[in-house]
């Protein structure tokens, strides 16, 4: 049995989660391509903890600074693995990251 294809591909202006989105499920996984260079870690810092705080369970970065992006998520989740487990469905299951620079 196949479950429904729930993909969506969202263009953002700028890296802020988009408020007006709805995701059909408890968890998803997130591809984010974007140049994150010019972006201060608190801006990067904010997209990650909406999208984790939305049930983002598996992340990949792509583009110019997606090391970077990457980092910052995974200090993300480890600040919350450390503290209050905030996070959509923390308590049963784990956070994959990835990141690609080269295509």
């Amino acid at each position: 049995m196949r479950s429904a294809d729930h993909s969506k591909v969202v263009d953002l202006p700028s890296l802020i989660w988009p408020s007006n989105v709805t995701i059909p499920s408890k968890r998803f996984r997130l591809f984010v391509a974007v140049d994150t260079e010019n972006n201060t870690v608190d801006v990067v810092s904010a997209f990650a903890n909406a999208a984790l705080e939305k049930g983002m369970v598996y992340f990949c970065s792509w583009g110019p600074g997606c090391e970077r992006f990457h980092g910052i998520v995974d200090e993300v989740i480890l600040e919350d693995d450390l503290g209050d487990r905030h996070f959509v469905g923390a308590d049963e299951s784990a956070c994959m990251t990835t990141w690609h620079a080269k295509h």
